[in-house]
């Protein structure tokens, strides 16, 4: 039975180069068993580096959860007692969100560890037992009610605060946070209000995006087609590509299949003339748009 990650774990290769001798042993020259000795070696101090990397990022990880406690307990200290002019409030509000949702992902992080090692120790069970205890689930309590807090101060900067600079930027996060706690609707209803009342934010490519995303992930991929055509009006956006991606996807669906491939085209030779082309995320993204440019292509063929 193979074991569904629980995380988006790399997969490397591992490969050993050998000669299988009599009796099924593994035999080596002296040269190659030299190099194999080498290699483990080598491997050992790297694994260990790598552990003490571990250590350490988990150490600094506590830290850093230290100094947040301390700045959240700060800051709500000095917005109960202290008397602030209204933007300067606002900016704290603005602040403690963000620091509620760094800690929602720092919560998120340990839970999904614990999770892990739940999974782990529920999937080396004897089979039998492990037929009569049940699967582990994953936990996010401690994050979500972070993410939670972290709406609530958006809210309050939007309700209160109408004047405030950030405010665009504020209402863009309040709907992010809402998606991420599964209130799909009303980051909808977040994201439209953005696009519609701040027009000349740098915030509207992504909300257009957003949008976008909505009504694709809910089957309607003409009006998901709409909104990444908005998101594609900003080719300096970092969410232009991928708007242009979704567009050539909504064509098919809608089955405009020459415009998709059209569409699909384009991205492909926009990518391959990027400045930051040899970056992971633009090839990773080119050779999905070089697959589906195939595909499309022998769809068209057979029609």
């Amino acid at each position: 039975m193979s074991r569904p990650s629980p995380l988006f774990r790399p997969l490397v290769p591992l490969c050993l180069a050998f000669v299988v001798g009599l009796g099924g042993s593994v035999v080596l020259p002296d040269s190659a068993e030299a190099q194999t000795r080498r290699e483990q070696k080598k491997q050992e101090i790297l694994d260990y580096k790598a552990f003490q990397r571990d250590a350490q990022r988990e150490q600094f990880g506590e830290l850093a959860n230290q100094k947040r406690q301390e700045a959240i307990d700060q800051l709500k200290m000095i917005l109960t007692e202290q008397k602030l002019p209204p933007n300067t409030k606002a900016e704290m509000l603005m602040r403690l969100a963000e620091l509620y949702f760094e800690q929602s992902k720092y919560e998120y992080n340990v839970e999904m560890n614990a999770f892990d090692k739940r999974y782990e120790k529920w999937f080396n069970l004897p089979e039998a037992q492990q037929k009569k205890t049940p699967e582990p689930k994953i936990i996010t309590k401690k994050s979500t009610a972070y993410t939670k807090k972290s709406i609530e101060n958006y809210r309050n900067i939007l309700q209160n605060y109408p004047n405030y600079p950030r405010v665009a930027e504020a209402l863009f996060f309040l709907a992010f946070m809402l998606n991420d706690v599964g209130q799909e609707k009303e980051a909808l209803e977040m994201y439209n209000k953005l696009v519609r009342s701040y027009p000349e934010s740098n915030f509207v490519p992504d909300a257009w995006n957003a949008i976008g995303e909505y009504y694709f992930n809910n089957n309607n991929a003409f009006k998901a087609l709409m909104a990444y055509k908005k998101a594609a009006e900003f080719p300096k956006s970092r969410i232009y590509t991928f708007a242009l991606y979704k567009m050539g996807w909504c064509y098919y669906n809608v089955g405009e299949y020459d415009t998709a491939l059209q569409v699909l085209k384009q991205l492909a030779f926009e990518l391959r003339a990027k400045d930051d082309r040899a970056s992971e995320r633009s090839q990773a993204l080119l050779k999905d748009v070089e697959r589906d440019i195939k595909f499309l292509e022998q769809k068209a063929a057979t029609r």
